[in-house]
Parts: C-alpha cells; structure tokens; sequence
C-alpha cells in the first residue's frame, strides 16, 4: 500500500497544464507538496508584437495530397493548417478573410508559399471555411495565437 502512495505522490507531483489562451500566452505548472496542498505558478511568455501580417493567401491544390508537410506530417487537406516562410512550426494563427469577415484558426506545419507576394498557404479544409475556394486567393490579416 506504502508504495502505491508513493508511486501516486509522484506521478501527481510532475503533472503539468498548458493553457492556451489570447496574447499574452500563459502556461501554468500545476505542483502538489506532499501534504497534499496544490499550487498553480502561472508564467507569462509575451510574445513579440511586430506590423500586422496582411497579404495574399493561397491554398494548397490537389497536387499536394499525400506529400509530407516541413514538419513531418503527411498532407490531407482535411485538417486546418498551413505553410508559412517564417512563423515557427507549430504556431497557431488565425486566418482572417478581409473580403468577407469570415475567420479560421490553423496551425503551422509547413513552409511556404513560394509564390512572391503571398503570405501563407492554408490547407484546403481551411480554405473553404473562409470562402477562397472558387477565387483561389483572398486578401487575410495574420494574428498569432500561441507560439510552440
């Protein structure tokens, strides 16, 4: 029984929670003492603030399907995400179509465009959530959400 406590004190003493929330991010660390008293240290990172990323949005065609992302990740188009030049890996940003108002959030698990001119390429699910399908491009403003 004595080590079954001591097994459950441990593996609850290295839990840790993520939140993922609006800028700032804030990520807390859940520790527990062995008294069994549970804190919560909240970290903010900031992230950098920078010019508004506004440009032209594309969207990967059907030649893509099926080809490994820069992340690793094989291509489908049924998830929301999206290539980018610079943002890291893993990032999540929201889409937002200035020609209709409408919005998605993706995440970052590749590179590109190459096309000069554009700023991102969202996957063909995110594509269509924001109405670029038919035109194939649509002006979008690039908000950071989180930051791996």
């Amino acid at each position: 029984m004595r080590y079954i406590l001591y097994l459950s004190i441990f593996l609850f003493s290295s839990c840790t929670i993520v939140k993922v929330a609006t800028l700032p991010v804030k990520v807390g660390i859940k520790t527990a003492e062995i008294t069994g008293k549970i804190t919560y240290n909240i970290l903010t990172y900031p992230i950098p603030k920078g010019p508004k990323m506004e440009g032209i949005a594309s969207w990967y065609g059907p030649g893509f399907y099926g080809r490994r992302t820069a992340s690793g990740e094989i291509y489908t188009g049924d998830d929301f995400t999206a290539a980018h030049n610079s943002l890291p890996l893993n990032t999540y940003v929201r889409v937002l179509n200035l020609e209709n108002g409408k919005s998605v959030i993706v995440r970052i698990n590749d590179r590109g465009p190459f096309v000069k001119g554009r700023i991102i390429d969202l996957s063909y699910a995110a594509a269509k959530k924001i109405d670029m399908i038919e035109k194939g491009t649509a002006r979008v403003r690039l908000t950071i959400i989180s930051k791996p």
